[in-house]
């Protein structure tokens, strides 16, 4: 998995407690470490979703039980870009809060996933049908002529 420069630079001011001036030298100092550390976070995470990101490019969305949602591009080849979710109130309702939250978008995707499914036996069906009417009609046209 290739990790962004971007990634990289909004992990380390993220977690880093360096001035904003020092992070470009920490990140030369430390860039495979880094790396080291997003990975390892990344492979305890799990898929949420697909969405649209900046200029309508559709990217993944995971996140791990720490609360790290990675925005992965639409190949699985990169991580664009990290985040944290934290809502100030302690870590234990910051976890609660994350397990709920993934369990439910898991819960919303299956039956998003189910309701795709759905559509395309209808859409089979349909074709069907639609040749059906079509072999009907040529044959309607030849004994007209």
């Amino acid at each position: 998995m290739i990790i962004t420069s971007h990634a990289i630079e909004r992990y380390t001011k993220r977690v880093s407690d360096k001035d904003k001036k020092d992070i470009p030298v920490y990140i030369a100092q430390n860039k495979d470490r880094i790396e080291e550390w997003i990975l390892k976070l990344y492979e305890s995470s799990e898929y949420i979703c697909e969405g649209k990101i900046k200029d309508n490019n559709l990217a993944h969305f995971i996140i791990n039980n720490d609360g790290w949602v990675f925005v992965i591009d639409y190949n699985k080849e990169k991580i664009i870009t990290l985040y944290q979710i934290n809502l100030d109130v302690g870590a234990e309702f910051n976890k609660e809060y994350i397990s709920r939250i993934r369990d439910k978008l898991k819960s919303e995707y299956k039956k998003m996933q189910i309701g795709e499914i759905a559509l395309l036996g209808i859409h089979k069906e349909k074709d069907g049908l639609i040749k059906e009417n079509n072999s009907e009609i040529n044959t309607w046209k030849k004994q007209i002529q």
